[in-house]
């Protein structure tokens, strides 16, 4: 059996959603560095221990950039086992998408930021197209084909 278009459109979106939000932790942190050292700087400043300002910043970077990576390599992931027909990763990926409506919807109120708010905007609806196209009727025929 082809491969569905409705599995590669979910590919393509699923692919497109991990570049996104790859990109959008460094990108959110270079467009807010300012006040992102600053807010950092106070709060040290406050504690009497502003000589780890540079300790606290690089953690930071790595925390922020590593949880960008790990959600676009879970994105990479659903995609990869999308295209390979696991039946349970339509579902695994639907509750993790629901999952990302939440905590965007969450993101989105509380901050103001344009760049984090663009990336969830552009991200969201690759998310939703992947959904629609993996519940698909062909996308069906192609989580239940026997496999060799």
């Amino acid at each position: 059996m082809t491969r569905p278009a409705a599995i590669t459109i979910a590919w393509v979106a699923m692919v497109a959603a991990a570049v996104l939000t790859a990109l959008a932790g460094p990108l959110t942190l270079a467009a807010d560095w300012q006040d992102f050292r600053g807010e950092v700087e106070r709060a040290l400043s406050e504690d009497g221990t502003l000589e780890m300002l540079g300790l606290v910043l690089a953690v930071g970077v790595i925390f922020v950039v590593a949880i960008s990576f790990g959600i676009a390599a879970l994105w990479l992931v659903m995609a990869w086992l999308t295209g390979r027909g696991a039946e349970w990763s339509r579902v695994v990926g639907t509750l993790l998408f629901g999952l990302y409506v939440l905590v965007s919807i969450c993101w989105l109120i509380s901050v103001a930021d344009p760049v984090p708010l663009i990336a969830d905007l552009l991200t969201l609806p690759c998310g939703l197209v992947a959904v629609i196209a993996i519940w698909q009727r062909p996308a069906t025929a192609w989580y239940r084909r026997p496999r060799p």
